[in-house]
């Protein structure tokens, strides 16, 4: 979808700079119209979730028992027209106006992690913004993790509070869109550069020889004949599996431990000695100090070689 000439929900988040992914500057440029410096890579786990969009609409209409409208047109605000909402589905039922749904197709982590810590900053921000653009007083996260089959939902509230300084920012940007100045870049050497389209317009020649990623995968060997990697890598992604859905079924019984704990410093019985007092320490502020102190970096900065070894599952 052509992504000049209108602020969707998914692009609030750009315009705090929010982490872990958010840029104003990454916004900026593609609102402007800029040519990115690099292709944008296929992206399986998008792809599978519209595909699965339709499916988790329909698990959820089953569980909840009320039915979901697609919207067949997009929204805009009645004042500000480049404000814009493209609606996963309307959820009528007994309030005044009907709930905004917006799917979300997780991982697992990002799955059981929304369920103990609730939704991430960049969700509530778009759903406040789809609730500014149609006028509507609820919005409705489903989010869905497909491997386990696992669906659950929150309710979000307008925050009129929230609104207002989120439409502030929004306008005040649109400026910049019109006529600038460009933002604020981030931090050289922020992670967020790294996979950036944009990074060597934004920062320059020095930024794409530090992460350089299109070289570095020219220099990757396919083993897809080997069948010894073939074996190893079935087994490691069985493994990993397993580690993950136990890490994730461990983390969930910490949680419980803790509630029941609450502030006492330890406990113990049935087989458990826990200690859960607070300790106080102090660290280097390493960041600072670069700040304060920039003559020190030539000095006591020094090149360290490693070799982090980083799988990732990815479609053939």
């Amino acid at each position: 979808m052509e992504r000049k000439g209108f602020i969707g929900g998914s692009d609030v988040h750009n315009l705090f700079s929010l982490k872990p992914y958010g840029c104003a500057v990454k916004l900026w440029y593609e609102k402007t119209g800029k040519k990115p410096d690099f292709p944008e890579s296929y992206n399986p786990n998008i792809e599978r979730g519209k595909a699965l969009e339709p499916i988790i609409r329909k698990l959820y209409e089953e569980e909840s028992g009320e039915d979901i409208v697609v919207p067949s047109k997009q929204f805009q605000h009645k004042e500000y027209p480049f404000l814009r909402a493209f609606l996963d589905g309307l959820m009528f039922s007994d309030t005044d106006t009907p709930h905004v749904i917006e799917i979300k197709c997780l991982n697992r982590d990002s799955f059981y992690k929304a369920r103990r810590e609730g939704l991430l900053d960049a969700y509530i921000l778009q759903m406040q913004h789809y609730l500014m653009v149609t006028g509507y007083q609820w919005g409705r996260f489903v989010i869905f993790w497909a491997d386990g089959w696992a669906l659950d939902d929150f309710k979000v509230e307008r925050n009129q509070e929230l609104i207002d300084k989120m439409l502030a920012a929004e306008l005040r940007f649109w400026k910049f869109v019109e006529n600038g100045p460009k933002p604020d870049p981030l931090e050289l050497g922020d992670k967020r550069c790294g996979k950036c389209l944009y990074r060597v317009s934004c920062h320059g020649k020095k930024l794409q020889d530090l992460y350089d990623l299109q070289q570095e995968e020219h220099e990757y060997k396919n083993l897809s004949d080997s069948e010894d990697y073939q074996m190893a890598a079935e087994k490691y992604i069985t493994d990993k599996a397993a580690f993950d859905e136990a890490k994730v079924d461990l983390e969930t019984s910490k949680d419980a431990l803790k509630e029941l704990i609450g502030k006492m410093p330890g406990v113990y019985g049935c087989g458990l000695k826990i200690h859960y007092r607070q300790i106080k320490s102090k660290r280097w502020d390493t960041k600072r100090l670069s700040q304060d102190h920039k003559e020190l970096e030539a000095e006591y900065k020094k090149e360290v070689f490693s070799r982090p070894f980083k799988p990732y599952e990815v479609g053939e």
